[in-house]
């Protein structure tokens, strides 16, 4: 009876041993997490813009129409379409008879009452006849003089110049063709230009206004820095565009054509020495956005506020201290303190 006794006990006590071995394994097991594999970049210290891209048209800077002020025939347009010309140059004739003759009419009329009051002057000093026959003879003369003055005005319209140095940009008639007065002949431009496009109104909520910088891309592949000149007051057509006005450097007069297609971006925002990550190395970001650093081979989530993205590069907002990595891959897998294998792929965004 003792002996069996002994020998439940010896089975006890290693049934225990046993037990509190495989305890051990397990939490040995347990304490052994495997390093999750990720893709790490250094953060950019640089200076993102939050832009948006649109293709404007060149245009004069200046545009009128030449108008014709007296009813005839277009006689002859002497200035090509894309003519440069000068001011006083002459840009249209217009053959207009009726107003010869009538010029033709009133010259004889005032040849006759010129002779005529010429020769009752010669009669009243000689006491031929009264004062009032002079008097008479004179506001005749005058009369018909200022009727011609009025006749020849009028016959110089048919004479259109240009009104300052510039461009025919185009004919809206071709010789030969009648015309009326008010009518439009031709439209000039000057010779400075400027970028006309057509906005959405939720751009001008975004910021966009006069004065906000524009980048104009030339066809080198270059660019060039301008800014807004002004804003139409009103919006235009159903979908309520307004016409945004930029002005074109002087010195790039002869790169584009007028009515030549450009492509531009209005910067709404600028932030210079920013913390830039790749957008895919923020998690979380419509809630509560963050992103992770390595540090000693162990990954540790940094809480971010992120800011004006360019491209796939996003500002983020924490006090970096200008060594750590972020992580890029595996995001889902990770968590405060959780250790990483990292594969360095260069700086963000390169």
């Amino acid at each position: 009876m003792k002996m069996v006794k002994i020998k439940l006990f010896i089975v006890f006590i290693l049934s225990t041993l046993i037990f509190l071995q495989s305890c051990n394994n397990k939490k040995d097991k347990a304490a052994e997490i495997k390093p999750v594999a990720v893709r790490v970049v250094k953060p950019q210290i640089t200076t993102l813009q939050e832009k948006i891209s649109y293709v404007g048209t060149i245009q004069a800077y200046r545009e009128v129409k030449i108008i014709s002020r007296v009813p005839g025939t277009i006689l002859s347009l002497p200035a090509a379409e894309g003519t440069r010309v000068k001011k006083g140059e002459v840009v249209a004739r217009i053959y207009a008879p009726e107003l010869e003759a009538t010029v033709q009419r009133l010259q004889a009329e005032v040849d006759y009452w010129t002779r005529r009051y010429e020769a009752d002057q010669r009669l009243e000093a000689e006491n031929a006849i009264p004062p009032e026959q002079v008097a008479m003879s004179r506001r005749a003369y005058l009369s018909a003089k200022a009727s011609l003055e009025g006749a020849q005005s009028n016959l110089d319209k048919t004479i259109e110049r240009s009104p300052f140095d510039g461009e025919v940009l185009r004919w809206m008639v071709d010789p030969g063709q009648p015309v009326m007065p008010g009518q439009p002949i031709l439209i000039l431009g000057d010779n400075n230009t400027e970028v006309q496009v057509e906005v959405i109104e939720e751009e001008l909520k975004r910021g966009l206004q006069t004065g906000t910088p524009v980048v104009l891309h030339k066809k080198d592949g270059t660019s060039v820095q301008s800014a807004v000149r002004e804003i139409a007051p009103l919006a235009s057509g159903i979908s309520r565009t307004f016409i945004v006005r930029i002005a074109v450097p002087p010195s790039l007069r002869n790169e584009w054509r007028k009515g030549e297609s450009v492509k531009l971006g209005f910067i709404l925002k600028s932030v210079s020495n920013a913390v830039a990550v790749p957008i895919e190395a923020i998690a979380d970001r419509d809630v509560k956005p963050h992103i992770f650093l390595v540090r000693d081979d162990k990954a540790y989530r940094q809480d971010v506020r992120p800011g004006i993205q360019q491209g796939n590069l996003v500002q983020v907002d924490f006090p970096y201290n200008g060594q750590d990595l972020v992580v890029v891959t595996n995001l889902e897998l990770l968590s405060d303190g959780i250790p990483v294998f990292t594969v360095q792929t260069g700086e963000a965004g390169k």
